[in-house]
Protein backbone atom coordinates (compact mmCIF):
# COMPACT_ATOMS: atom_id res chain seq x y z
CA UNK A 1 0.00 0.00 0.00
CA UNK A 2 2.61 2.66 0.55
CA UNK A 3 4.60 1.33 -2.37
CA UNK A 4 1.36 2.16 -4.39
CA UNK A 5 1.18 5.36 -2.60
CA UNK A 6 4.65 6.48 -3.80
CA UNK A 7 4.37 5.61 -7.40
CA UNK A 8 1.03 7.78 -7.49
CA UNK A 9 2.46 10.66 -5.72
CA UNK A 10 5.79 10.02 -8.09
CA UNK A 11 3.32 10.02 -11.07
CA UNK A 12 1.54 13.49 -10.08
CA UNK A 13 4.84 14.97 -9.29
CA UNK A 14 7.26 13.86 -12.05
CA UNK A 15 4.88 13.66 -14.91
CA UNK A 16 4.07 15.67 -17.87
CA UNK A 17 2.15 18.69 -16.48
CA UNK A 18 -0.46 17.63 -19.09
CA UNK A 19 -1.01 14.72 -16.99
CA UNK A 20 -0.84 16.49 -13.83
CA UNK A 21 -3.74 18.79 -14.91
CA UNK A 22 -5.68 16.33 -16.24
CA UNK A 23 -5.73 14.21 -13.44
CA UNK A 24 -6.20 17.00 -10.61
CA UNK A 25 -9.87 18.11 -13.36
CA UNK A 26 -10.75 14.25 -13.34
CA UNK A 27 -10.46 14.59 -9.86
CA UNK A 28 -12.67 17.27 -9.46
CA UNK A 29 -14.96 15.57 -12.03
CA UNK A 30 -15.15 12.20 -9.67
CA UNK A 31 -15.33 14.42 -6.50
CA UNK A 32 -18.62 15.58 -7.56
CA UNK A 33 -20.04 12.41 -8.94
CA UNK A 34 -18.93 10.63 -5.73
CA UNK A 35 -21.02 13.67 -3.82
CA UNK A 36 -23.80 13.74 -6.15
CA UNK A 37 -24.31 9.57 -5.43
CA UNK A 38 -23.76 10.18 -1.70
CA UNK A 39 -26.52 12.95 -2.14
CA UNK A 40 -29.20 10.83 -4.71
CA UNK A 41 -28.90 7.43 -2.77
CA UNK A 42 -30.24 8.11 0.45
CA UNK A 43 -33.03 10.12 -1.22
CA UNK A 44 -33.92 7.15 -3.50
CA UNK A 45 -33.39 4.80 -0.69
CA UNK A 46 -36.04 7.20 1.31
CA UNK A 47 -38.45 7.35 -1.47
CA UNK A 48 -38.81 3.21 -1.58
CA UNK A 49 -39.57 3.12 2.04
CA UNK A 50 -42.22 5.85 1.82
CA UNK A 51 -44.31 4.01 -0.51
CA UNK A 52 -43.82 0.62 1.50
CA UNK A 53 -44.99 3.43 4.28
CA UNK A 54 -47.82 4.50 1.67
CA UNK A 55 -49.02 0.61 1.16
CA UNK A 56 -49.05 -0.14 4.55
CA UNK A 57 -51.36 2.50 5.66
CA UNK A 58 -53.51 1.87 2.10
CA UNK A 59 -53.41 -1.57 4.10
CA UNK A 60 -54.62 -0.24 7.34
CA UNK A 61 -57.58 2.19 5.94
CA UNK A 62 -58.93 -0.83 3.94
CA UNK A 63 -59.13 -3.31 7.40
CA UNK A 64 -60.28 -0.75 10.09
CA UNK A 65 -63.00 0.00 7.02
CA UNK A 66 -64.06 -3.06 6.47
CA UNK A 67 -63.79 -4.13 9.89
CA UNK A 68 -64.71 -1.53 12.04
CA UNK A 69 -68.29 -2.82 13.24
CA UNK A 70 -66.73 -6.27 13.34
CA UNK A 71 -64.26 -4.63 15.55
CA UNK A 72 -66.56 -3.09 18.20
CA UNK A 73 -68.76 -5.67 18.01
CA UNK A 74 -65.94 -8.16 18.79
CA UNK A 75 -66.67 -10.51 15.64
CA UNK A 76 -63.79 -11.73 14.76
CA UNK A 77 -65.02 -14.71 12.22
CA UNK A 78 -65.66 -12.05 9.71
CA UNK A 79 -61.90 -9.97 10.49
CA UNK A 80 -60.24 -13.55 10.36
CA UNK A 81 -62.05 -14.06 6.93
CA UNK A 82 -61.42 -10.19 5.56
CA UNK A 83 -57.68 -10.41 6.60
CA UNK A 84 -56.58 -13.79 5.55
CA UNK A 85 -58.34 -13.10 2.16
CA UNK A 86 -56.08 -9.85 2.09
CA UNK A 87 -52.90 -11.38 3.06
CA UNK A 88 -53.39 -14.43 0.67
CA UNK A 89 -53.77 -11.86 -2.49
CA UNK A 90 -50.79 -9.80 -1.33
CA UNK A 91 -47.19 -10.76 -2.37
CA UNK A 92 -46.02 -8.34 -0.13
CA UNK A 93 -47.73 -8.88 3.34
CA UNK A 94 -45.90 -11.23 5.77
CA UNK A 95 -48.33 -11.02 8.98
CA UNK A 96 -51.01 -9.12 9.32
CA UNK A 97 -51.70 -8.60 13.69
CA UNK A 98 -54.55 -7.04 15.43
CA UNK A 99 -54.05 -6.37 18.83
CA UNK A 100 -56.66 -5.11 21.66
CA UNK A 101 -55.24 -3.34 24.69
CA UNK A 102 -55.56 -6.26 26.92
CA UNK A 103 -52.45 -8.02 24.75
CA UNK A 104 -55.71 -10.12 23.09
CA UNK A 105 -54.11 -10.87 19.02
CA UNK A 106 -55.73 -12.05 15.70
CA UNK A 107 -51.84 -12.91 13.69
CA UNK A 108 -52.71 -13.58 9.71
CA UNK A 109 -50.29 -15.19 7.74
CA UNK A 110 -50.16 -16.11 3.96
CA UNK A 111 -50.62 -19.64 5.61
CA UNK A 112 -52.49 -19.54 8.75
CA UNK A 113 -54.14 -17.24 11.66
CA UNK A 114 -54.11 -17.85 15.05
CA UNK A 115 -55.51 -16.26 18.27
CA UNK A 116 -52.83 -15.38 20.91
CA UNK A 117 -51.30 -12.90 23.66
CA UNK A 118 -47.86 -11.29 22.26
CA UNK A 119 -46.53 -11.21 26.03
CA UNK A 120 -46.08 -7.29 25.49
CA UNK A 121 -44.83 -7.08 22.46
CA UNK A 122 -45.75 -4.64 19.98
CA UNK A 123 -47.73 -2.96 22.72
CA UNK A 124 -46.28 0.70 22.45
CA UNK A 125 -46.02 3.50 25.14
CA UNK A 126 -46.84 6.21 23.39
CA UNK A 127 -48.26 6.02 19.45
CA UNK A 128 -45.79 4.53 16.34
CA UNK A 129 -46.76 7.09 13.53
CA UNK A 130 -43.50 5.61 11.29
CA UNK A 131 -43.05 2.41 10.08
CA UNK A 132 -39.20 0.86 9.93
CA UNK A 133 -37.16 -1.92 9.19
CA UNK A 134 -35.99 -4.31 11.67
CA UNK A 135 -36.40 -8.01 12.60
CA UNK A 136 -39.57 -9.24 13.53
CA UNK A 137 -40.19 -12.38 15.52
CA UNK A 138 -42.90 -13.55 13.42
CA UNK A 139 -41.62 -13.62 10.42
CA UNK A 140 -37.84 -14.86 11.08
CA UNK A 141 -36.45 -12.44 9.20
CA UNK A 142 -36.33 -8.33 8.12
CA UNK A 143 -39.22 -7.09 7.73
CA UNK A 144 -40.75 -3.46 7.25
CA UNK A 145 -43.02 -3.10 10.17
CA UNK A 146 -45.73 -0.41 10.45
CA UNK A 147 -47.76 -0.03 13.84
CA UNK A 148 -50.96 1.61 13.78
CA UNK A 149 -53.20 2.73 16.57
CA UNK A 150 -56.88 1.91 15.67
CA UNK A 151 -59.83 4.68 17.62
CA UNK A 152 -62.92 4.59 17.66
CA UNK A 153 -64.62 7.81 19.00
CA UNK A 154 -61.79 9.18 20.71
CA UNK A 155 -61.46 5.99 22.76
CA UNK A 156 -58.34 3.74 22.34
CA UNK A 157 -58.91 0.07 21.14
CA UNK A 158 -55.62 -1.37 20.07
CA UNK A 159 -53.26 -2.06 17.36
CA UNK A 160 -52.82 -3.04 13.68
CA UNK A 161 -49.51 -4.37 13.32
CA UNK A 162 -48.25 -5.10 9.72
CA UNK A 163 -45.21 -7.02 8.27
CA UNK A 164 -44.50 -6.08 4.74
CA UNK A 165 -41.40 -8.04 2.94
CA UNK A 166 -38.69 -6.52 1.81
CA UNK A 167 -37.64 -8.49 -1.11
CA UNK A 168 -39.25 -5.69 -3.67
CA UNK A 169 -37.24 -3.19 -1.46
CA UNK A 170 -34.01 -4.92 -2.23
CA UNK A 171 -34.52 -5.79 -5.49
CA UNK A 172 -35.16 -2.19 -6.48
CA UNK A 173 -32.37 -0.88 -4.18
CA UNK A 174 -29.92 -3.22 -6.22
CA UNK A 175 -31.11 -1.75 -9.13
CA UNK A 176 -30.41 1.96 -7.93
CA UNK A 177 -26.87 0.81 -6.72
CA UNK A 178 -26.13 -1.45 -9.92
CA UNK A 179 -27.48 1.46 -12.62
CA UNK A 180 -25.54 4.23 -10.14
CA UNK A 181 -22.68 2.25 -10.77
CA UNK A 182 -22.71 1.91 -14.08
CA UNK A 183 -23.69 5.86 -14.70
CA UNK A 184 -20.88 6.66 -12.26
CA UNK A 185 -18.52 4.46 -14.49
CA UNK A 186 -19.73 5.75 -17.96
CA UNK A 187 -19.44 9.71 -16.32
CA UNK A 188 -15.74 8.77 -14.66
CA UNK A 189 -15.06 8.05 -18.81
CA UNK A 190 -16.25 10.90 -20.05
CA UNK A 191 -15.02 13.23 -17.64
CA UNK A 192 -11.21 11.45 -17.86
CA UNK A 193 -11.60 12.57 -22.24
CA UNK A 194 -12.85 15.53 -21.75
CA UNK A 195 -10.10 16.75 -18.71
CA UNK A 196 -7.13 15.70 -21.03
CA UNK A 197 -9.01 17.81 -24.11
CA UNK A 198 -9.04 20.93 -21.44
CA UNK A 199 -5.44 19.62 -20.11
CA UNK A 200 -4.06 19.65 -23.71
CA UNK A 201 -5.55 23.05 -24.69
CA UNK A 202 -4.99 24.74 -21.37
CA UNK A 203 -1.45 23.74 -21.19
CA UNK A 204 0.29 23.80 -24.65
CA UNK A 205 1.38 27.53 -24.50
CA UNK A 206 3.38 25.91 -21.12
CA UNK A 207 4.94 22.94 -23.10
CA UNK A 208 6.02 25.52 -25.92
CA UNK A 209 7.72 27.50 -23.27
CA UNK A 210 9.07 24.59 -21.54
CA UNK A 211 10.78 23.32 -24.49
CA UNK A 212 12.14 26.25 -25.26
CA UNK A 213 13.83 26.65 -22.01
CA UNK A 214 15.32 23.28 -22.65
CA UNK A 215 16.96 24.66 -25.90
CA UNK A 216 17.91 27.38 -24.11
CA UNK A 217 19.33 25.33 -21.03
CA UNK A 218 21.49 22.69 -23.92
CA UNK A 219 23.12 26.65 -24.68
CA UNK A 220 21.04 27.73 -27.99
CA UNK A 221 20.36 30.75 -26.94
CA UNK A 222 18.42 31.74 -30.23
CA UNK A 223 15.27 29.52 -29.71
CA UNK A 224 12.50 31.88 -29.36
CA UNK A 225 8.67 30.91 -27.57
CA UNK A 226 5.98 32.61 -30.28
CA UNK A 227 2.65 32.19 -28.75
CA UNK A 228 -0.95 33.84 -29.82
CA UNK A 229 -2.85 33.24 -27.23
CA UNK A 230 -3.51 37.08 -26.60
CA UNK A 231 -3.15 36.54 -22.41
CA UNK A 232 -0.60 36.77 -20.00
CA UNK A 233 1.18 34.13 -21.59
CA UNK A 234 1.76 35.63 -24.60
CA UNK A 235 3.43 38.51 -22.79
CA UNK A 236 5.50 36.13 -20.90
CA UNK A 237 6.87 34.78 -23.82
CA UNK A 238 7.54 38.40 -25.19
CA UNK A 239 9.33 38.87 -22.31
CA UNK A 240 10.75 35.38 -22.50
CA UNK A 241 12.62 35.97 -25.95
CA UNK A 242 13.64 39.92 -24.82
CA UNK A 243 15.47 37.80 -21.43
CA UNK A 244 17.41 35.43 -24.04
CA UNK A 245 18.61 37.93 -26.24
CA UNK A 246 19.95 39.53 -22.99
CA UNK A 247 21.58 36.18 -22.11
CA UNK A 248 23.16 35.55 -25.11
CA UNK A 249 24.71 39.12 -25.38
CA UNK A 250 25.97 39.11 -21.53
CA UNK A 251 27.11 35.61 -22.59
CA UNK A 252 29.40 36.78 -25.51
CA UNK A 253 30.81 39.76 -22.98
CA UNK A 254 31.16 37.24 -20.26
CA UNK A 255 33.12 34.68 -22.71
CA UNK A 256 35.89 37.67 -23.73
CA UNK A 257 36.61 38.68 -20.38
CA UNK A 258 37.07 34.87 -19.12
CA UNK A 259 39.37 34.75 -21.74
CA UNK A 260 41.37 37.57 -20.18
CA UNK A 261 40.85 35.97 -17.10
CA UNK A 262 41.99 33.18 -17.72
CA UNK A 263 45.31 33.82 -18.82
CA UNK A 264 46.06 35.73 -16.19
CA UNK A 265 44.96 32.81 -13.59
CA UNK A 266 47.35 30.52 -15.33
CA UNK A 267 50.32 32.89 -14.22
CA UNK A 268 48.63 32.70 -10.99
CA UNK A 269 48.27 29.06 -10.77
CA UNK A 270 51.66 28.91 -11.43
CA UNK A 271 53.21 30.83 -8.51
CA UNK A 272 50.55 29.42 -6.48
CA UNK A 273 51.94 25.47 -7.44
CA UNK A 274 55.23 27.00 -6.83
CA UNK A 275 54.27 28.43 -3.03
CA UNK A 276 52.23 25.16 -2.46
CA UNK A 277 55.27 23.32 -3.05
CA UNK A 278 57.58 25.35 -0.71
CA UNK A 279 54.71 25.12 2.10
CA UNK A 280 54.89 21.21 1.93
CA UNK A 281 58.88 21.51 2.16
CA UNK A 282 59.04 23.57 5.51
CA UNK A 283 55.91 21.39 6.38
CA UNK A 284 57.60 18.23 6.32
CA UNK A 285 60.65 20.20 8.08
CA UNK A 286 58.53 20.95 10.87
CA UNK A 287 56.91 17.74 11.02
CA UNK A 288 60.45 16.35 11.36
CA UNK A 289 61.47 19.48 13.89
CA UNK A 290 58.30 18.50 15.88
CA UNK A 291 59.21 14.64 16.05
CA UNK A 292 62.45 15.21 16.94
CA UNK A 293 61.62 17.21 19.95
CA UNK A 294 59.23 14.75 20.65
CA UNK A 295 61.50 12.24 21.14
CA UNK A 296 64.18 14.73 22.93
CA UNK A 297 61.75 15.75 25.67
CA UNK A 298 60.61 11.74 26.19
CA UNK A 299 64.77 11.22 26.26
CA UNK A 300 64.57 14.25 28.77
CA UNK A 301 61.96 12.69 31.09
CA UNK A 302 63.37 9.57 30.82
CA UNK A 303 66.95 11.08 31.56
CA UNK A 304 65.59 12.62 35.06
CA UNK A 305 63.53 9.71 36.07
CA UNK A 306 67.22 7.91 35.66
CA UNK A 307 69.40 9.86 37.50
CA UNK A 308 66.32 10.85 40.47
CA UNK A 309 66.47 7.01 40.42
CA UNK A 310 70.27 6.73 40.68
CA UNK A 311 70.02 9.07 43.54
CA UNK A 312 67.13 7.36 45.54
CA UNK A 313 69.27 4.17 44.82
CA UNK A 314 72.51 6.12 46.55
CA UNK A 315 70.61 6.67 49.38
CA UNK A 316 68.91 3.41 49.76
CA UNK A 317 72.80 2.18 49.69
CA UNK A 318 73.72 4.40 52.25
CA UNK A 319 70.85 3.72 54.71
CA UNK A 320 71.63 0.01 54.59
CA UNK A 321 74.55 1.21 57.00
CA UNK A 322 72.61 3.69 59.24
CA UNK A 323 71.30 1.86 62.69
CA UNK A 324 69.28 4.37 64.30
CA UNK A 325 65.98 4.75 63.42
CA UNK A 326 65.59 8.36 63.45
CA UNK A 327 68.01 8.69 60.66
CA UNK A 328 66.57 5.48 59.06
CA UNK A 329 62.99 7.04 58.49
CA UNK A 330 64.89 10.69 57.26
CA UNK A 331 66.59 8.59 54.88
CA UNK A 332 63.47 7.00 53.61
CA UNK A 333 61.41 9.92 53.33
CA UNK A 334 63.62 11.87 50.94
CA UNK A 335 64.17 8.00 48.90
CA UNK A 336 59.99 8.65 48.83
CA UNK A 337 59.92 11.77 47.28
CA UNK A 338 62.48 11.27 44.71
CA UNK A 339 61.13 8.24 44.05
CA UNK A 340 56.89 10.28 43.74
CA UNK A 341 59.11 12.49 41.60
CA UNK A 342 60.75 10.18 39.31
CA UNK A 343 56.83 8.12 38.79
CA UNK A 344 55.72 11.77 37.55
CA UNK A 345 58.55 11.60 34.73
CA UNK A 346 58.35 7.79 34.19
CA UNK A 347 54.80 8.40 33.26
CA UNK A 348 55.27 11.60 30.81
CA UNK A 349 57.99 9.00 29.04
CA UNK A 350 55.03 6.59 28.71
CA UNK A 351 52.55 8.58 27.83
CA UNK A 352 51.25 9.97 23.99
CA UNK A 353 50.52 13.39 25.77
CA UNK A 354 53.91 14.51 26.71
CA UNK A 355 52.26 17.48 28.44
CA UNK A 356 49.64 15.38 31.00
CA UNK A 357 49.98 12.24 33.14
CA UNK A 358 46.66 9.95 34.03
CA UNK A 359 47.21 10.94 37.36
CA UNK A 360 44.97 8.26 38.92
CA UNK A 361 47.48 5.41 37.27
CA UNK A 362 50.25 7.71 38.73
CA UNK A 363 48.29 7.45 42.49
CA UNK A 364 48.33 3.41 42.08
CA UNK A 365 51.95 3.32 41.03
CA UNK A 366 52.91 5.27 44.15
CA UNK A 367 50.53 3.84 46.82
CA UNK A 368 51.87 0.50 45.71
CA UNK A 369 55.86 2.14 46.39
CA UNK A 370 55.29 3.26 49.69
CA UNK A 371 53.37 -0.07 50.66
CA UNK A 372 56.83 -1.54 49.42
CA UNK A 373 58.98 0.77 51.59
CA UNK A 374 56.98 0.47 54.92
CA UNK A 375 55.79 -3.56 54.18
CA UNK A 376 57.14 -4.29 57.78
CA UNK A 377 53.97 -1.91 58.99
CA UNK A 378 51.52 -3.06 56.58
CA UNK A 379 50.03 -5.98 58.78
CA UNK A 380 46.21 -6.24 58.42
CA UNK A 381 46.51 -3.37 55.84
CA UNK A 382 43.65 -3.11 53.25
CA UNK A 383 43.44 -0.43 50.81
CA UNK A 384 40.50 1.14 49.33
CA UNK A 385 40.45 2.92 45.39
CA UNK A 386 38.02 5.37 44.18
CA UNK A 387 39.76 7.07 41.20
CA UNK A 388 38.77 8.89 38.08
CA UNK A 389 41.13 9.51 35.09
CA UNK A 390 42.66 13.25 36.05
CA UNK A 391 45.24 14.56 33.66
CA UNK A 392 47.56 17.22 34.92
CA UNK A 393 50.77 19.27 34.06
CA UNK A 394 53.93 18.44 35.24
CA UNK A 395 53.85 21.56 37.45
CA UNK A 396 50.89 20.59 39.45
CA UNK A 397 51.56 16.68 39.20
CA UNK A 398 54.94 16.75 41.00
CA UNK A 399 54.06 19.08 43.92
CA UNK A 400 51.06 17.15 44.50
CA UNK A 401 52.95 13.65 44.01
CA UNK A 402 55.02 14.99 47.08
CA UNK A 403 52.39 16.29 49.21
CA UNK A 404 50.11 12.41 48.65
CA UNK A 405 53.62 10.66 48.97
CA UNK A 406 54.06 12.51 52.52
CA UNK A 407 50.24 11.76 53.59
CA UNK A 408 50.86 8.25 52.87
CA UNK A 409 54.19 7.74 54.87
CA UNK A 410 52.71 9.22 57.33
CA UNK A 411 50.00 6.96 57.70
CA UNK A 412 52.43 4.27 57.94
CA UNK A 413 54.44 5.59 60.53
CA UNK A 414 51.84 7.17 62.48
CA UNK A 415 48.18 5.97 62.31
CA UNK A 416 48.48 2.30 63.73
CA UNK A 417 51.05 2.95 65.95
CA UNK A 418 47.76 1.55 68.74
CA UNK A 419 47.72 -2.02 68.55
CA UNK A 420 44.00 -2.32 69.21
CA UNK A 421 43.30 -1.56 65.65
CA UNK A 422 42.95 -5.26 63.86
CA UNK A 423 41.37 -4.08 60.57
CA UNK A 424 44.12 -1.24 58.71
CA UNK A 425 42.22 0.45 56.54
CA UNK A 426 43.59 3.14 53.59
CA UNK A 427 41.37 5.07 51.35
CA UNK A 428 42.64 6.85 48.52
CA UNK A 429 39.78 9.30 46.41
CA UNK A 430 40.40 11.23 43.12
CA UNK A 431 37.28 13.28 41.88
CA UNK A 432 36.57 15.62 39.26
CA UNK A 433 33.43 17.69 40.55
CA UNK A 434 32.30 20.47 38.30
CA UNK A 435 35.49 22.95 38.41
CA UNK A 436 37.47 21.34 41.13
CA UNK A 437 40.12 18.19 41.59
CA UNK A 438 39.20 16.84 44.98
CA UNK A 439 41.77 14.37 46.35
CA UNK A 440 41.40 11.92 49.57
CA UNK A 441 43.59 10.58 51.59
CA UNK A 442 41.71 8.83 54.94
CA UNK A 443 42.50 5.97 57.32
CA UNK A 444 40.93 4.31 60.40
CA UNK A 445 44.13 5.01 62.64
CA UNK A 446 44.20 6.42 65.67
CA UNK A 447 43.63 10.09 64.19
CA UNK A 448 45.46 13.51 65.00
CA UNK A 449 44.80 15.42 68.36
CA UNK A 450 42.36 18.00 68.71
CA UNK A 451 44.68 20.93 69.31
CA UNK A 452 46.55 20.34 65.83
CA UNK A 453 47.40 22.70 63.87
CA UNK A 454 49.33 21.90 60.45
CA UNK A 455 50.73 25.21 60.34
CA UNK A 456 52.18 25.17 63.87
CA UNK A 457 53.75 21.18 63.22
CA UNK A 458 57.58 20.75 63.26
CA UNK A 459 57.36 17.67 61.42
CA UNK A 460 59.22 18.57 58.11
CA UNK A 461 56.73 16.32 55.94
CA UNK A 462 53.70 18.12 56.70
CA UNK A 463 55.16 21.74 56.11
CA UNK A 464 56.27 20.49 53.11
CA UNK A 465 52.47 19.33 52.57
CA UNK A 466 51.53 23.06 53.73
CA UNK A 467 53.82 24.75 51.66
CA UNK A 468 52.70 22.47 48.30
CA UNK A 469 49.29 23.35 49.22
CA UNK A 470 49.81 26.89 48.85
CA UNK A 471 52.68 26.64 45.80
CA UNK A 472 49.64 24.51 43.48
CA UNK A 473 46.38 27.13 44.22
CA UNK A 474 45.06 24.58 46.50
CA UNK A 475 42.70 23.96 49.19
CA UNK A 476 43.87 21.74 52.31
CA UNK A 477 41.19 19.94 54.82
CA UNK A 478 41.72 17.82 57.98
CA UNK A 479 39.26 16.12 59.87
CA UNK A 480 39.93 13.81 62.48
CA UNK A 481 36.72 11.53 63.30
CA UNK A 482 37.41 8.19 63.51
CA UNK A 483 41.01 8.26 61.82
CA UNK A 484 42.44 11.09 59.98
CA UNK A 485 41.13 12.31 56.80
CA UNK A 486 42.96 14.97 53.96
CA UNK A 487 41.60 16.30 51.34
CA UNK A 488 42.93 18.67 48.74
CA UNK A 489 40.87 20.54 46.02
CA UNK A 490 42.13 22.00 43.31
CA UNK A 491 40.44 24.24 40.60
CA UNK A 492 40.46 23.09 36.71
Amino acid sequence: MVKQSKKIYSFLTHQKIVWRTALWVWGIILLTILIFVIITFPFQRDTLIERMEDESINITSSILHANKSALITEDYGSVVEQCLQLVSNSKSILYLTITRNDGYSLIHTPNKWEETKLNGMWLPDSFENEGKIMESELAQKDVFHKSTRITFSGVNWGWIHIGLSLDKYKESIGRVRSNTAWLTLVLAIVGFIISLAFAKKLTKPIRILDRTTKRITEGDLTAKAFLNTGDELQSLAVSFNKMTESLRISRDELESRVDERTAALADTNEALIHEISERKKIEVSLKNSIEEKDVLIKEIHHRVKNNLQIISSLLFLQSCKIEDEEHLLIFQDSQNRIKSMALVHEKLYQSKELSKINFSEYLRNLTSYVHQTYRGKSNNLEFKFDLEDIFLAIDTAIPLGLILNELLSNVYKYAFNDARSDRKIISIKSKNIENHFVFEVTDNGIGLPQDFDIDKSESLGLKLVSNLTHQINGTLKIESIGGSKFTIILNH
